[in-house]
Order: structure tokens, then C-alpha cells, then sequence
């Protein structure tokens, strides 16, 4: 038994833990006259920062145990190739080679040596391949080959062997499904203030950038625009300057537009439509919000338990799979502007429901105006339903639907018992008085008989509900005053119009 330890491992115990795994030291000792056919039987390995020592095993095969599938031309395979090694007894060798040099296994196309396979080199170790990148440049159908790279203490004659050489069956590779998506997002500019802003082209599916997007010749442009939301739209535009462009990076797959910048407060997303010079794709991408806020304000960070938010009902995580969460949490926070919240952070969306968190400014004044105005519309975003409004730790009522109608409907039969009641009693008495007009001068037929029904009970009132504990609060959504005094605070808010100006950039540069 050899144990090689310490806290180093020079290249000649790489190359012999490499020798040992490929049995070649061992055919060397028995080769060696004066060792007498005294051979290693064994070797354990501590490696630096390993407190244990590990036995390491001669491989004898390799084998395939899961092929390549369901692959898409220039993005990984979503079933990656997995391969493993095994000793002469049948065992999974669980290390090949040490933890900073590994053996590895390569991959090559059989017929076509000079297709470069993207991701065609894996690690070798914990008992199988690390393979997390392969992939196939072009469609069409192929076979795979896998074999041993060659390294320190390997000759060529080993890494060759045919039990060290494993062939993959036919796979299939079909066209590229392309998306994008942003990188270093940008979350708070301040008006007129310039910045950048960066996606990068991707698998949609598995959302591994396209590194190399002009395989088969494509050529590619980009435009960016203010992307329309919904509802509450803030007022500004997108501004470009003689200094904005577009770059489209082919070796990375990387579009930045640059020099760019918005001219009113408010949540902001932008749209990049991406197309090849062939029509063959052409998708969108839009940004996560960006917060334009004044110029000389500076916004809170929130952080810790939020202390303000508004919570609705709603399904964040279907929000969230759709790509529509960032377009949510914009017009939430502009819907919360128009009312005149005097928010002094960015937001942040959480789940539990559907949740948004910030921060308000401190004094109480401030913020009567929106309370009033969320309370008196429970349903201002088309699908969603306020539950919740917290405001400084205050927690504020918000009235559901149903009681509102309940309240109404109630009301209104009231006011129709009472409105039916006093138009019997005025019948009554306008017939009366006909009667009377009619046989004032004439003589009874029968006094004594009609003394006697005069005396008789007098009719039964009719008598009001009680109405004295309905209270009926109208239900309105006025129109926001140009101005609202406030009581003066750190921060000015400005209100936003919820309308929308869309300006868009063309691109100017490919690198």
C-alpha cells in the first residue's frame, strides 16, 4: 500500500496518482527486475485541505449511462450527456485524478472533426461527468464520441484504448428558441439623468446566453421604446441624445443602448424588440422598472420589515412565471403616486398575495389624501383587489365590494318602502278631499248610519323604518385637484398624469 500526503502535491505525485489510475506504474514495477514482480496494490491520497485520505481506483471502461437530448442548435441540451468509470470489478470509480486536476472527457462530432461542440469538455468527478454546457452549433442529426483528454502521467497510446472510448446514439438537434433577457438592471435615475441599459440574446427555455449569434449569417438590429403599461401610465418620455446608440456585441450576444434618459417622474419599463436580418426571429424584452425620481430628492432604502405597503389579492407566483411581476410593481407604484402617496423609496413586490413595500414620509397630513382615495376605490388595478393598507405601521380599513353593495341594496329598499308609504297616505288624503267637495251641499240619505261609520277607529299610520343607524357613505372617485395643500415634509412628491409619450431608438452600431 502507497499513501502520498502532506500539505502539497508536487507534479511528480499528480503524475503518479494518474500513472496508478491508468495502471500504467503498475506494469512499470512489474516490468522492473530489481523489485522482483512486487507491484502496488493499493494508493490513498490526502490532498492539501483534506483531513482524509482517499483510495484511489485503476479504471478499466467508461461508459455512457445517459446520452444527449432534447438539444437545440447554440444552447444546452436540456438533458445533458452523463458518463461514468468503472473498475475492473464493476465498480463506479467515484475519482479520477486530483480535486485541482481531474480528469477530464471530451466530446467530438463522429464525421465531423471540425465542428466545435460547444461545452465538449467535462470534469470527471463525485462518480460521473460534470457536463452543464454541451451543446450543438447547428441543427441536424449527429453521433457523439467521448474519450479521455490527454494529461500529466497519461500517454496517447491510454486515452485512446477502446474500452476508454464510448460513442453516443443519434441526436437530434433542432432550431434555436430565442429570448432575452436583461442584465445589470438599472433601478433608479433621476430625471434627465443618462444610463445605460443591457440585455443579453438566450435559450428560452433554458436561458443560457447565445454567444455566437450570428451562426448561419444572421445579422441582427435592435430598437428600444417606453413599453406601455396597462394602466397609469407616467407622463414622461424616453430621451434619446446625438450621443445614443444601440451596440449589438455578436461575440457575446450582449445589446446595450446607451446614453439614454427619461424627462418625468414616474416607474418606467422599456421594450427592445430584437430581429435577424431574415425575419426568422423577432421577440421582445422588457426591462424591470425603472424609478425616475427629481432631481436633488434622495430616496430611502427600504429595508428590514416593511413597515408601509399595500397588499392585494392576486397570484404572484403566476405573475412572476409570466414575466409580468416588474410590469405590476410599476403600476402599482404609479397608481400610488397618482393618489398622492408621499413615497420616498423605490418598492419592492413580495409574496403573500400580491404585496408592495416603501417607505412613507413621516408626518400623517401627508398621506390623508391617498387613504381616502384608496378606501373609496378597493379595485383601481383592473386584476387586482386591495386588502391591506399599512401606512407608517397604521393600518387603514379597506372596504370590500361586497359590503358596499350590500350597504347600497339595503338603502335602497328603505328609501323605496318610504317612498311607496307616503304615496299611499297621499291617495288617501286626495281622495278624501274629492269625496268631500263632491256631496258638501247635498243631504245624507242615511246621517244616523253615516254618523255611526264616522265615529268608528281611525286608520293605522304608517310608520317609517328605522333608518336612524344606516349610514351611507358615497362611493366616488374624484378627479385629483391641480393642487393639495400638505403639511411640509423632507421630500417633494410630484403627481404623475396617467398619460403616456412614446419615443423610440433605432440601432447605430454592431461590434
Amino acid at each position: 500500500m502507497i499513501s502520498i500526503r502532506g500539505s502539497t502535491l508536487p507534479l511528480l505525485n499528480f503524475e503518479e496518482m494518474n500513472r496508478y489510475q491508468s495502471n500504467d506504474l503498475q506494469t512499470s514495477w512489474l516490468n522492473y527486475p530489481s523489485l522482483g514482480s512486487v507491484v502496488p496494490t493499493g494508493l490513498n491520497v490526502q490532498e492539501p485541505l483534506n483531513e482524509s485520505s482517499v483510495p484511489l481506483s485503476t479504471i478499466d471502461r467508461i461508459a455512457l449511462i445517459t446520452p444527449p437530448t432534447l438539444c437545440r442548435e447554440q444552447s444546452p441540451c436540456d438533458i445533458q450527456p452523463v458518463l461514468v468509470a468503472y473498475d475492473s470489478s464493476g465498480n463506479i470509480i467515484n475519482k479520477l485524478g486530483s480535486i485541482d486536476q481531474p480528469w477530464q472527457i471530451q466530446a467530438t462530432v463522429i464525421g465531423q472533426p471540425n465542428m466545435a461542440v460547444i461545452g465538449a469538455i467535462a470534469n470527471y468527478s463525485n462518480g460521473q461527468t460534470q457536463f452543464t454546457s454541451f451543446a450543438f452549433p447547428y441543427m441536424g442529426t449527429y453521433q457523439v464520441q467521448f474519450s479521455l483528454v490527454l494529461s500529466n502521467g497519461l500517454s496517447s497510446s491510454f486515452v485512446t484504448t477502446s474500452s476508454l472510448i464510448t460513442n453516443s446514439p443519434s441526436v437530434s438537434v433542432t432550431r434555436a428558441t430565442l429570448s432575452g433577457t436583461q442584465i445589470n438592471p438599472i433601478s433608479v435615475v433621476s430625471i434627465n439623468e443618462t444610463f445605460n441599459i443591457s440585455v443579453v440574446i438566450v435559450d428560452s427555455i433554458s436561458l443560457y446566453p447565445i454567444s455566437n449569434i450570428t451562426w448561419r449569417n444572421l445579422i441582427w438590429s435592435a430598437s428600444i421604446s417606453l413599453y406601455e403599461l396597462p394602466e397609469y401610465n407616467p407622463q414622461g418620455s424616453l430621451i434619446k441624445s446625438s450621443s445614443s446608440m444601440i451596440i449589438i456585441d455578436t461575440n457575446t450576444g450582449i445589446i446595450t443602448g446607451t446614453n439614454l434618459a427619461m424627462n418625468q417622474t414616474g416607474m418606467y419599463i422599456l421594450n427592445i424588440i430584437v430581429t435577424s436580418s431574415n425575419g426568422e426571429y423577432s421577440f421582445e424584452i422588457t426591462t424591470s422598472g425603472i424609478l425616475v425620481k427629481q432631481i436633488n430628492s434622495t430616496l430611502i432604502v427600504d429595508v428590514g420589515t416593511p413597515v408601509s405597503y399595500i397588499r392585494f389579492t392576486g397570484d404572484f407566483d403566476m405573475l412572476n412565471s409570466s414575466g409580468m411581476l416588474e410590469i405590476k410593481r410599476a403600476i402599482i407604484y404609479n397608481y400610488l403616486i397618482s393618489i398622492r402617496l408621499p413615497i420616498i423609496s423605490d418598492s419592492t413586490i413580495y409574496k403573500g398575495s400580491v404585496m408592495s413595500s416603501f417607505v412613507v414620509d413621516s408626518v400623517p397630513e401627508n398621506a390623508s389624501y391617498a387613504v381616502q382615495q384608496a378606501q373609496s376605490n378597493n379595485q383601481p388595478i383592473s386584476d387586482l383587489v386591495t386588502t391591506e393598507l399599512v401606512i407608517n405601521s397604521q393600518s387603514f380599513n379597506i372596504p370590500s365590494s361586497g359590503s358596499s353593495t350590500s350597504k347600497t341594496g339595503l338603502i335602497v329598499g328603505v328609501t323605496v318602502g318610504l317612498a311607496a308609504g307616503l304615496g299611499i297616505i297621499l291617495a288617501v288624503i286626495y281622495a278624501s278631499y274629492k269625496f268631500n267637495k263632491r256631496f258638501k251641499h247635498r243631504r245624507l240619505i242615511n246621517d244616523t248610519e253615516m254618523n255611526n261609520r264616522s265615529n268608528g277607529p281611525e286608520n293605522d299610520s304608517l310608520t317609517s323604518p328605522e333608518t336612524s343607524e344606516l349610514q351611507s357613505t358615497p362611493i366616488s372617485n374624484p378627479s385629483l385637484p391641480t393642487e393639495t395643500t400638505r403639511v411640509p415634509s423632507a421630500v417633494s412628491v410630484t403627481t404623475l398624469n396617467v398619460t403616456e409619450t412614446i419615443q423610440s431608438m433605432t440601432p447605430v452600431q454592431h461590434i
